[in-house]
């Protein structure tokens, strides 16, 4: 697809599947778009370290994130992901009273499961940071008593012979009658380009949302589980109308979870669709 005078524009993004669907079709050029991606890919923990520094233009962010990056950031209504009834989940090798965990893996201080672990459960034990892939491996070892674990692991710990002590979407579902916000997009508050980007990222979506098979490959090539079945459930579940555009309850969850009114937190210039 020929572009002229295109923007380049630094943006940065999870491997994980429901982000490199997102991005797909801008990334490949099958959409018209006045911006150019010009991607890096890293783990969601090291985008919320980066956006503390303001490193890129646009990224993907943990929404427990934002109290800290919010001098440089706001959110855009579109590439959200909230789960409905559905969340991160704390593991084990085997059932155990929430009281009798000592130590617990989480995958990163600033993400959205390690502030809804505080928030909703206040269960007092030591924390273990470390990358979301590698805390199946440190319950199986014995070195942590439990983990919470999020994107696709969150589908795959049963097949390692570790069981579900409680999902933390399901417990913020029952105590807000809200859908979890997890992560989004958000975009350097200095850039022009808020409107431009939420067209693109749109556009984006609504291209892999009908060519999905089409998207496999590039997902599988960036996902840490490579069985088509697992990234697609992946991507069914955290790319929902949400992800499109945000709806009144979608910010409303978000305004629960940050308590923030949306001025502060949302660029709301393009809220209705595209």
């Amino acid at each position: 697809m020929k572009k002229r005078n295109l923007t380049k524009l630094n943006i940065a993004l999870s491997p994980c599947p429901n982000d490199t669907f997102l991005f797909y079709a801008w990334l490949h050029n099958k959409v018209s778009s006045t911006l150019q991606a010009q991607p890096t890919y890293a783990d969601v923990e090291q985008l919320n370290i980066w956006a503390r520094e303001g490193t890129f233009a646009l990224t993907k962010l943990s929404f427990a994130a934002y109290l800290e990056v919010r001098q440089h950031y706001l959110f855009l209504p579109v590439g959200a992901a909230l789960g409905f009834g559905v969340g991160p989940k704390l593991i084990a090798k085997k059932p155990i009273a929430l009281k009798k965990l000592k130590k617990i893996a989480f995958p990163g201080p600033l993400t959205t499961a390690h502030l809804l672990f505080d928030r909703l459960l206040g269960v007092s034990v030591e924390k273990h940071f470390c990358r979301y892939d590698q805390i199946c491996d440190l319950v199986i070892s014995g070195k942590v008593d439990a983990g919470l674990v999020i994107h696709e692991t969150r589908f795959t710990f049963p097949q390692k012979g570790l069981v579900e002590l409680l999902d933390l979407g399901a417990v913020w579902e029952s105590q807000t009658n809200l859908p979890l916000p997890l992560g989004g997009i958000a975009m350097h508050r200095d850039t022009t380009q808020q409107q431009a980007a939420v067209i693109t990222l749109q556009a984006s979506l609504r291209y892999a949302q009908q060519h999905t098979p089409e998207t496999l490959p590039f997902l599988l090539t960036h996902a840490q589980e490579k069985d088509v079945a697992v990234v697609l459930k992946h991507v069914n579940t955290y790319i929902t109308e949400e992800s499109m555009n945000l709806s009144t309850q979608g910010i409303a969850a978000i305004e629960n979870l940050l308590q923030l009114p949306k001025e502060e937190w949302l660029y709301t210039e393009s809220l209705l669709q595209v």
